[in-house]
């Protein structure tokens, strides 16, 4: 009976184990936006130590087009990833120029 009652217990907790992890797969949208949020962070800390106006709005661009992707319809994210990556391209651009 005791080990019955652990069994039971074992076989709660794999099936919640196994249920979590296909919950938690994300699409290939999360990946890429959580993967272009880092690289914005990273502008921003260069942006920190030496900052530009143009720099500056081109960042504020990239967030506002980045936060539009993470909440547009399928059939519209090509086109704004797209629209990221060029506004990402210049941003580095951008910083790269400012820190000379």
């Amino acid at each position: 009976m005791k080990y019955l009652h652990i069994a039971a217990v074992l076989a709660a907790l794999i099936s919640g184990t196994v249920l979590a992890a296909e919950k938690n797969t994300s699409s290939p949208d999360s990946a890429w936006a959580a993967a272009k949020s880092a690289e914005i962070e990273t502008m921003r800390v260069r942006l920190g130590t030496s900052p530009s106006a143009n720099a500056t709005s081109t960042l504020i661009e990239v967030e506002d087009l980045l936060r539009r992707f993470k909440s547009a319809p399928a059939d519209q994210k090509n086109s704004l990833r797209s629209q990221v990556d060029a506004a990402v391209a210049r941003l580095e651009l951008e910083t790269a120029s400012n820190g000379r």
